[in-house]
Formats: structure tokens, C-alpha cells, sequence
């Protein structure tokens, strides 16, 4: 906690002690800018292009993985199947989606972190270890803030909304 006390105000008034404790542990700091040729290769991995909402989050977060112990994040940091269901969920939710990491804040280990170009934050995965696979994509937050805010709050969160989809749409 001593850390946290060295930011400044609007970092303190931007990010709760919750969050900012294991943001400040993985690294973050207020103006921080990954490399832009990580965040260029990144980029790459994908056929499109990304929205400023989501260079915004690579830029300040990626390359970190955040949080131990419980829920984690890594920015910058996604298995290209979690990419296979990209095509289906933009389909069910009408908007394209941009991943921007991984995370566990379900209980399930591996589940795809995205944006829409809103800057609202979704997470994506399977729902189970057994064929037949469900799936489900969950409206999260409707910032990255807030997202984080969630993630390291250790409570149940509520999802704002949430699709299902099953191993045989893909």
C-alpha cells in the first residue's frame, strides 16, 4: 500500500487501492506507453484495424500481466483460439470486437479479453471442460476502468449483459 501513496491524485481518484495496488506491483505508472514496436507486432496478429479506444488500452497496459494470487489480466497477451469465435460473436452482438488480452475474472483460466470500439470490455471463453463446448461472451464494463474495477473488486461481478453460443456455431 506504501505504493500507492507515491501517485498522484487523479491516479488516486481515477483507480481505487484495489486496483491500483497490483498495477502498480506489474509495473504501471501514470504516462506509461508500451514500446510502439510491441504494440505494432501486436497489431500485426490481426486483419484490421484497431480503433482508438483499444490502441488507447495497448498502449497504456499492454505488456503487463496485472494482478496474482486471484484474478489476472495480461494485456497484450492472447492464444489465437480464443480468436477462432472472433467471426460468431461479432455476429451475435453486431459490432466488431478487438482482443486485447486474457484473463481468469470468470474462475475459468484463458478467457479472451476484447473492446468494441466504444471502449466497452468484454471477456470470451468456454463455459466447460467437456465436449460439448458452450461458450459465452460477457459485457463486462463499459470502460476500461471500470472493467479493472471488477476484476480486482473479489467480489462476484454482475455481467451487463451476456450471449451464449455452443462448439457447433463455430
Amino acid at each position: 500500500m506504501e505504493m500507492v501513496s507515491t501517485v498522484s491524485s487523479s491516479a488516486r481518484s481515477r483507480f481505487h487501492t484495489t486496483v491500483l495496488a497490483p498495477l502498480l506491483d506489474a509495473g504501471w505508472h501514470e504516462g506509461r506507453n508500451w514500446e510502439s514496436g510491441r504494440l505494432d507486432v501486436y497489431l500485426s496478429r490481426f486483419d484490421t484495424v484497431f480503433p482508438p479506444a483499444a490502441i488507447r488500452v495497448l498502449s497504456e497496459f499492454g505488456g503487463l500481466s496485472i494482478g496474482f494470487g486471484g484474478r489476472v489480466i495480461a494485456f497484450g497477451d492472447i492464444d489465437e483460439d480464443l480468436c477462432a469465435s472472433q467471426k460468431i460473436i461479432e455476429s451475435l452482438i453486431g459490432q466488431p470486437l478487438f482482443p486485447v488480452g486474457t484473463t481468469n475474472i470468470l474462475q475459468d483460466d484463458g478467457l479472451g479479453v476484447l473492446m468494441d470500439e466504444s471502449g466497452q470490455m468484454f471477456v470470451d471463453g468456454a463455459t466447460g471442460d467437456f465436449p460439448p463446448r458452450d461458450y459465452q461472451l460477457a459485457l463486462i464494463a463499459t470502460d476500461i476502468d471500470g472493467f479493472l474495477k471488477e476484476l480486482f473488486s473479489g467480489k462476484p461481478h454482475p455481467n451487463i449483459q451476456s450471449w451464449h453460443y455452443s462448439q457447433s456455431d463455430l
